[in-house]
């Protein structure tokens, strides 16, 4: 049964180590501002309770928690978008990402990719002069709830998805 247990415990881990760096980068970016503007902060406080969101699911995914599962899910579903579309961009990624993306601007489009370990964040509103759009998607958290699955699986809690 232990040998089972590894794939869950093996997400969990990444899971929450992802969730910490985020954490600690969303902390170090808020203490170093000087000045930070309420949509700012909103944003910033935002991406905070994500990254929150993200350690707890992994650490409940680690621990064997019953709710896990569910919660691992929409952690990693968070993390699949990327996009700028008018004055809005959204990207969040905890412990890596592998992001494939169309860029559409002056009447042209760009196809392109992204690859990064670590966590990273882009929460921004009202980008000045934007009339481009780009939609991508993070193949990493695909991959991550395929694994999910797979761990559901072997501990019996199939019926979670």
């Amino acid at each position: 049964m232990k040998t089972k247990n590894k794939l869950r415990k093996a997400l969990g881990l990444y899971q929450t180590l992802g969730g910490l760096i985020g954490i600690a980068l969303t902390v170090y970016i808020l203490l170093n501002s000087e000045e930070v503007l309420p949509l700012v902060m909103a944003s910033i406080l935002a991406v905070l309770a994500i990254y929150l969101f993200i350690t707890y699911s992994g650490y409940l995914l680690f621990k064997g928690n019953k709710n896990a599962f569910r919660y691992s899910l929409v952690s990693q579903i968070l993390q699949i978008p990327y996009f700028v579309i008018g004055a809005f961009l959204y990207q969040v990624v905890a412990g890596g990402h592998l992001t494939i993306h169309l860029l559409f601007q002056d009447a042209a489009y760009q196809f392109g990719y992204q690859a990064y370990i670590g966590s990273t964040f882009n929460i921004s509103f009202l980008l000045q002069n934007n009339t481009s759009v780009l939609v991508g998607i993070n193949i990493l958290p695909l991959i991550f709830i395929f694994l999910l699955k797979k761990a559901a699986k072997n501990d019996n809690q199939a019926k979670l998805f």
